[in-house]
């Protein structure tokens, strides 16, 4: 035979107590507080990771344009991103958060401010180094002349 007071008391212990939870969610809470700093970077990393993505896409629609329609596309080059501005052909890659820079053979690396990169009418793209920069971050390639697409990547991000 069981008694009432066993009963409650044996009812009683399955639940959490006030304390016990407040205890599981400072213990959240710190580990939340702690991972922020590894995700900052990450932010940054994506965001020029996206924004080098948009660049290559770019370059690569408008090398298979200039392939296809059998004339040179010139894409130029500004500090918020790449447009291209031609009876036959128009665009626009908007890069806002992120600087860009620019390197073409025989140059220095210097900020975007309306240079122009050449597409000729066989497909070939102008070799260039892009640079991007968002913070202390940044991300660095060399696109392939022949695809239009990454050759090399360097970063510190």
């Amino acid at each position: 035979m069981t008694c009432r007071r066993t009963r409650r008391l044996a009812g009683r212990s399955r639940a959490f107590t006030l304390i016990e939870v407040i205890i599981a969610l400072a213990i959240i809470a710190i580990i939340f507080v702690a991972l922020i700093p590894l995700a900052a970077p990450s932010l940054s990393e994506r965001r020029l990771r996206h924004a080098m993505d948009d660049i290559v896409a770019f370059v690569r629609s408008h090398r298979l344009a200039a392939e296809s329609a059998g004339s040179e596309v010139f894409i130029q080059c500004h500090s918020d991103g790449l447009m291209v501005n031609q009876k036959s052909l128009a665009g626009r890659v908007e890069m806002p958060d992120v600087r860009m820079s620019i390197r073409f053979p025989g140059g220095k690396m210097e900020r975007a401010h309306g240079q122009v990169w050449r597409i000729l009418p066989c497909g070939v793209v102008l070799p260039a180094t892009v640079r991007l920069e968002d913070g202390g971050s940044w991300l660095e390639v060399d696109v392939d002349p022949l695809t239009g697409d990454i050759l090399e990547e360097r970063y510190s991000l």
